[in-house]
């Protein structure tokens, strides 16, 4: 809690935190970290069952995927993210922002924006499901695809939500340029 976490490095995973089932991240500063690995995985934040509130996570990056957050969920247990600003966060292949793997992750209230990644540079959702609940997803870039939230195998519920090129159904989304100042 009250925490910043940064200029720290690791070579597979949690460049910034490793955090495993059960812990609790408040109002904490998570940047500038870096995973190194050919196959590294979250430049920012590793999180398992955990849930994190208030907190920024901008400028990791991850040699791999999960340039800001590698989340999942248990069977019993969710991820959940609350109240966070995910920006700027970089990653050699995809999920520049956050990728969500197994069960269950919600992200609500979240800003999602300026990440970038040579695929699917937002949210993606490699298996599982995650519920997405009034969030900015918006200006994350790619060399490639430039979908905001994509669900691969896994399923995405989007709800109330401002999601840059959004098609996915819902209630309460819209697609207009949040125009951040």
């Amino acid at each position: 809690r009250d925490t910043t976490v940064s200029n720290c490095s690791a070579t597979t995973a949690g460049g910034g935190i490793f955090a495993t089932a059960g812990c609790i991240i408040e109002d904490c500063v998570i940047e500038n970290n870096q995973t190194t690995g050919a196959s590294a995985t979250a430049g920012g934040l590793s999180i398992q069952a955990g849930t994190v509130r208030r907190t920024r996570i901008s400028g990791n990056t991850s040699n791999f995927i999960n340039g800001g957050v590698g989340a999942t969920g248990t069977s019993v247990v969710p991820c959940v993210l609350e109240n966070c600003e995910i920006s700027d966060n970089s990653a050699g292949t995809s999920n520049g922002a956050v990728g969500c793997n197994d069960y269950a992750v919600q992200l609500t209230n979240c800003t999602i924006s300026g990440n970038q990644a040579a695929n699917l540079p937002g949210v993606v959702i490699i298996s599982g499901s995650v519920a997405v609940v009034n969030p900015i997803v918006w200006g994350n870039t790619s060399t490639s695809q430039q979908i905001q939230v994509y669900a691969g195998t896994g399923s995405a519920t989007v709800n109330y939500s401002c999601v840059d090129g959004w098609t996915g159904g819902g209630t309460g989304n819209k697609t207009t340029d949040p125009v951040f100042v």
